[in-house]
């Protein structure tokens, strides 16, 4: 996995990022899939915080916390993304019974098909959407500003898809 440290408003220090590397090499244990992690060290007047973005074959967890010094910061924002990841985990595990939660990462993507002749210019996408609860497509969307992020509400069932505005509300749209 690779791993990004940048510190924002603080001097760097080689063992903060050496504790954080090792806290977030950890998280493997809860899932396998990771590709990437960002973490970010900033500090205010009176408390320390730090965010970090873990990417994954198909999604992308993100925590922030603030605490007196970076080190307790980091602590309580690993162990959110470990129950975070532990959530993901479980759900792929397939507890329901049904095979679309087991999607590769190829099916949960949109890939291109050429235009039609009569629509020239027009770029098409296809996409298999993902078994989401409502909760989870809105943490999957925090760290996106592409595209509404299509899922099958496992819910209700139904497609549904939630996107950010341009004042960056969040909707959400579902079939009547």
């Amino acid at each position: 996995m690779q791993v990004t440290t940048t510190f924002r408003q603080m001097p760097s220090s080689d063992a903060l990022r050496e504790y954080a590397e090792g806290k977030i090499t950890k998280l493997e244990k809860y899932y396998q899939g990771l590709i990437e992690a960002r973490i970010a060290f900033s500090a205010g007047k009176t408390s320390q915080k730090a965010e970090v973005t873990v990417k994954g074959n198909g999604f992308r967890v993100r925590g922030e916390e603030s605490a007196e010094d970076a080190y307790a910061a980091l602590d309580l924002v690993v162990d959110k993304l470990s129950r975070q990841l532990r959530r993901q985990h479980d759900r792929l595990k397939d507890h329901h019974g049904t095979a679309s939660a087991k999607r590769t990462v190829e099916e949960g993507r949109p890939r291109r098909r050429e235009a039609s002749a009569r629509r020239e210019g027009l770029l098409r996408l296809t996409y298999a959407p993902k078994p989401l609860f409502l909760d989870d497509a809105l943490a999957q969307l925090e760290g996106e500003d592409r595209y509404p992020l299509l899922f099958v509400n496992a819910e209700t069932g139904a497609v549904n898809a939630v996107f950010r505005n341009a004042d960056g509300r969040v909707g959400v749209i579902e079939p009547e």
